[in-house]
């Protein structure tokens, strides 16, 4: 890759603004199209847009859009894998989220480097 990497800061305003769109968006879905999902439906939304703002100034360059795509497909993946939202308590999600996101910035070093 011969240009450079450039993150962006997240203000608390912003991710504050995002879980609430999330929570909307899961609410949705969950009482639509994938029921008892709702957890799973936020933490991929929330994490995904997360990532995927923290990358926003790198956007045009095709190893940051490959490394989204994958990013949004591992956790519409996790909407299914993961059980119903009464199979595990939702406090879970917040050092799992954490977790998440720690490893997709270490993925993504990765796939810088490359």
């Amino acid at each position: 890759m011969s240009e450079a990497v450039e993150g962006q800061r997240i203000s608390l305003l912003w991710a504050l603004i995002c879980m609430v769109a999330s929570l909307a968006v899961a609410m949705l879905l969950n009482e639509t199209v994938f029921q008892g999902h709702g957890k799973a439906i936020f933490f991929g939304i929330f994490v995904t847009s997360f990532i995927a703002k923290t990358f926003q100034k790198s956007l045009a360059q095709s190893s940051v859009i490959a490394f989204l795509i994958g990013v949004v497909a591992f956790h519409v993946l996790l909407v299914f894998i993961l059980p119903d939202d009464g199979g595990y308590p939702g406090g879970l999600l917040f050092p799992a989220g954490i977790a998440d996101i720690g490893i997709c910035y270490y993925l993504f070093g990765l796939v810088v480097k490359r």
